[in-house]
């Protein structure tokens, strides 16, 4: 969490309009100000890049934090602490640009260039207060992409379930980073209809806002954190918010969406009530936004065309274009997924799903569909583990390069599609049947 003040009056809009205001502060005295602002450390390196692309004059100071939340009025945090994180990850930054053998090589091959306070906290111990009622900000959202959101959902869910035990009503506002990030709106509609999330706000937020709050959760290097990278997502919020997740029952973990306040096409609703009748749904979605999680385009025709021929009485759908295929036995239903929301709805009406390592599967979670996901980049046990409807497969990468040098080239590389096109479709099958 970063504390800062702007030189210059600058307004910025959020990707669904909202218009974030930084006035210039004009008491300097004044540090519980509403002209003091507060965002993360990724965030204010967009802001930085903003008001450079608008004009020299624009710029932002950087207030010593312990000044500000050394005061009364300011809010407890809760969780692990991520206190002093501006200084601790400019050192860092300074250090590997001096060093590029300070960056510490982790086991897996991806690198962890951070190190800040990772000691375990106690939430009950943290919640001193007399108050009745709570208010609490989580700053800096949750997770990065929609599988992670979806995932980590669930930990604010069970946070804000646990408070209730403490506090007679409990209210969790979200602040979310929205200079320079296109997922915005994105983000906030997955959220807003949660029942244990009061309001989603854009960063950043000021200091005199930030005191209305009884405690807050600055999430803000959460994602850089040790414990991030070899945990299931519900259970690394859950150790960040300072809750022991081995204690918390595996049911209490699954996904959760409220997607009642959603309106469907009709058209959509009609054309899948029409299918029911006719046998079950199975969503077929071998794309991920990552070439390599997804099944390579020629593979995944043929594997739609044997699931089609061993799928009895089912139709085969999908939401990505598929080269335009087309057969008696699938429906492409792309032109009605427009949203976040089309797609959690079409999920929701399905009876099986297969699916890559993509967002499908933490959401099939929250509807308790029966899901088989292929994976590929990354081992299955931490990301289904507290998932009862679904099960996996491993994609073992078979590719060997041509090359002696160390780079690498898709052209010299061999076998390199070999291991998706080991996946039997009938073995895919038995397992989905395995489900339930």
């Amino acid at each position: 969490m970063v504390f800062f003040r702007v030189t210059k009056n600058i307004n910025i809009k959020a990707t669904d309009g909202t218009l974030v205001k930084y006035l210039k502060l004009k008491k300097p005295s004044e540090l519980l100000s509403d002209q003091i602002y507060v965002t993360t450390y990724n965030d204010i390196n967009s802001i930085k890049k903003i008001f450079k692309r608008i004009g020299a004059e624009y710029k932002l100071r950087v207030i010593d934090e312990k000044k500000i939340t050394s005061k009364n009025e300011f809010p407890k945090e809760l969780g692990i602490s991520n206190k002093n994180e501006f200084n601790i990850r400019k050192k860092h930054e300074y250090e590997i640009d001096k060093n590029p053998s300070y960056i510490v090589h982790k086991k897996d091959k991806t690198i962890h260039d951070i190190t800040l306070d990772e000691n375990p906290s106690l939430l009950y111990k943290q919640l001193s207060t007399s108050k009745k009622d709570a208010k609490v900000a989580i700053i800096g959202g949750i997770g990065k992409n929609i599988g992670e959101i979806v995932n980590a959902l669930s930990a604010v869910r069970i946070l804000h379930d646990s408070l209730l035990k403490k506090f007679k009503s409990i209210e969790i506002d979200m602040y979310l980073i929205s200079s320079d990030n296109t997922f915005y709106s994105r983000d906030k509609d997955i959220m807003k209809n949660e029942y244990y999330i009061n309001e989603v706000y854009p960063l950043s937020l000021s200091v005199k806002k930030m005191c209305e709050y009884d405690f807050y959760i600055d999430n803000s290097s959460v994602r850089n954190s040790s414990y991030y990278s070899h945990m299931p997502f519900v259970d690394a919020y859950l150790h960040k918010f300072g809750m022991d997740y081995k204690k918390i029952p595996n049911i209490q973990k699954h996904n959760h969406l409220d997607i009642s306040s959603h309106s469907p096409k009709q058209e959509l609703v009609d054309k899948l009530n029409d299918l029911k009748i006719k046998g079950e749904l199975l969503l077929y979605h071998p794309y991920s936004t990552d070439s390599k999680r997804s099944i390579p385009e020629d593979i995944s025709i043929k594997f739609l065309k044997k699931l089609i021929k061993k799928s009895k009485h089912t139709t085969v759908i999908s939401t990505l274009e598929l080269k335009k295929f087309k057969s008696e036995g699938y429906v492409n239903l792309t032109s009605y997924c427009k949203t976040y929301y089309d797609f959690a709805y079409i999920i929701s009406r399905m009876d099986k799903i297969i699916s890559v390592d993509t967002a499908t599967y933490h959401i099939s979670d929250a509807f308790f569909i029966p899901t088989v996901v292929l994976f590929t980049s990354v081992k299955p046990k931490n990301r289904i583990k507290h998932y009862s409807m679904t099960k996996s497969i491993e994609v073992i990468d078979k590719t060997q390069s041509f090359s002696r040098f160390v780079f690498d080239n898709e052209a010299l590389s061999l076998y390199k599609f070999d291991g998706w096109e080991n996946i039997k479709v009938s073995k895919v099958i038995k397992l989905l049947e395995t489900i339930g």
